[in-house]
């Protein structure tokens, strides 16, 4: 067989294999994306499945798989900047749902063993339990928590306050400092004057208003905690006021809300 022969029979088969491949099917951006968070879940999150998605609803207004991680890998983000990778005591983190947050703290074995979460939801709280959590605890609309005085060195709580009455915040803070040791800080978010700013219009009759004369507006809305309130930075100053010293304080310092972090007195 000549040389020439053999070269026109290559490029044929080059020419097949080329067409053969076209054929198979390739995974898309999408599809190896999936597999990476995969793995990442199940290396980083210690294989915690994704909560079905009514739970999901229940910790905010979308319920893709994206975004309950996307929001969880944030707020994590924030916790490890204020308590570290590895916490010498218990923390506490109110208003938990699902493991939002909890999930991407599994990693850290200090956060195994210091992790502490409670919820109104007592449907969330059971699922995590049946997925192998442990330190969970179910708490109610009203003081107290079902924890003793000074229990914690921290605790965080993300989008917790934008959903109780102002007229409850005081005595939430109060119990907050109950739970928390002498100098233990708490990194808390409201929704402000950002967010009245921002709606304008499209809020409730009335509500502007109200914040701009009050300080502070309820609005309420249909679904699982889904009402709003809405309170201004000189509000919250003076609900901490003989409670917590007022560590930072930042506007929009964690999405569209209010972010500050106090240390309890006395």
């Amino acid at each position: 067989m000549s040389d020439e022969l053999l070269e026109q029979l290559r490029q044929q088969l080059e020419k097949q294999q080329a067409a053969l491949a076209a054929l198979q099917p390739v995974p898309s951006d999408l599809e190896q994306l999936s597999k990476v968070v995969a793995l990442l879940n199940k290396k980083h999150c210690h294989n915690l499945p994704l909560p079905p998605e009514y739970l999901r609803l229940h910790v905010g207004a979308k319920t893709s798989a994206a975004n309950f991680m996307a929001q969880g890998a944030n707020s994590s983000e924030r916790v490890l900047e204020i308590f570290g990778e590895e916490p010498a005591g218990p923390i506490l983190d109110w208003g938990c749902g699902s493991g939002r947050t909890l999930r991407w703290l599994r990693y850290y074995p200090a956060w195994r063993e210091n992790y502490h979460g409670c919820d109104v939801d007592v449907e969330a709280i059971e699922w995590l339990r049946q997925n192998g959590q442990s330190n969970l605890a179910v708490c109610k609309d009203d003081p107290p928590l079902p924890y003793a005085d000074e229990m914690f060195d921290g605790l965080f709580a993300f989008s917790v306050l934008t959903h109780i009455h102002p007229d409850k915040h005081r005595n939430w803070y109060a119990e907050l400092r109950r739970v928390l040791k002498p100098g233990g800080r708490a990194y808390l978010t409201t929704q402000g004057r950002h967010v009245v700013e921002t709606l304008g219009s499209q809020l409730p009759e009335g509500a502007a208003k109200e914040f701009s004369e009050r300080g502070f507006a309820y609005l309420k809305f249909e679904g699982h905690y889904k009402d709003a309130a809405l309170v201004g930075e000189d509000f919250n100053r003076q609900m901490l006021e003989g409670l917590f010293a007022l560590e930072d304080y930042k506007l929009t310092g964690y999405q569209n809300m209010d972010a500050f972090l106090v240390r309890r007195l006395g």
